[in-house]
């Protein structure tokens, strides 16, 4: 069975423990979604596979936010992603904006193909509760 997106719930997502820290949105973000710095604009937009420099999610989204507006991100420890997540999948960069898909290079994904860039965001530690483990390693590589 082919891995699929993490549907995420907002309004759930929240940090367990780790690093948080305040930047400047790009763009609307959602919480839940990962984010990159525009290195041209030095704000965070909503991170994807297809091109590298947007690929290399810096951490996630805690909070909501419009263009030119606070944002808080997490870039640690144990977030609650507020989607069903499962312990020790791997969890990457999706290639829709802003989406966060198991990754699981047997099985295939539906977020993330051939010439996408992999951005490792973590790993699911506690379905029940809905934990992504963050280890973000962003690896500039793409998918062959």
């Amino acid at each position: 069975m082919a891995a699929t997106p993490i549907s995420v719930t907002a309004g759930d997502v929240h940090r367990i423990s780790g690093t948080q820290k305040v930047v400047t949105a790009g763009a609307t973000i959602t919480a839940g979604q990962p984010v990159y710095k525009n290195t041209n604009t030095g704000k965070y937009e909503a991170a994807h596979a297809t091109i590298l420099a947007k690929s290399l999610a810096e951490g996630i989204a805690l909070t909501g936010s419009s263009d030119l507006q606070p944002l808080v991100i997490q870039t640690t420890g144990i977030i609650d992603i507020g989607g069903t997540v499962l312990a020790g999948v791997c969890y990457v960069v999706d290639d829709t904006a802003g989406g966060i898909v198991e990754y699981d290079r047997l099985q295939g994904s539906p977020g993330i193909t051939t010439g996408d860039f992999v951005t490792v965001l973590g790993v699911g530690n506690d379905a029940t509760n809905k934990y992504i483990e963050l280890s973000i390693v962003q690896s500039g590589v793409a998918l062959a």
